[in-house]
């Protein structure tokens, strides 16, 4: 009995990754996009109430920051670091 439900989770695990494999990129972006958009609580982000108040880290904001380098900024620190 146990040796047909072990068999019956490879098999749909193997199914599972087939239908994973053949779907179409487009689809299998937006399902991890979709998966991952949902908040996880992280240790220390104060969302569950678990730890101390005086421990509790308040989560950051999802800012993007625009870097830009120009070549003469990238030279300067390769320099000045002693690479060539």
């Amino acid at each position: 009995m146990t040796q047909d439900h072990v068999v019956g989770l490879i098999v749909l695990l193997a199914a599972l990754y087939a239908v994973w494999y053949w779907l179409p990129p487009r689809w299998r972006r937006r399902l991890l996009r979709r998966s991952a958009s949902e908040p996880v609580a992280a240790a220390g982000c104060g969302s569950c109430g678990g730890c101390a108040d005086d421990c509790a880290a308040a989560p950051r904001s999802a800012e993007w920051h625009t870097v830009s380098v120009s070549k003469t900024q990238a030279a300067q620190s390769a320099s000045s670091e002693g690479r060539p």
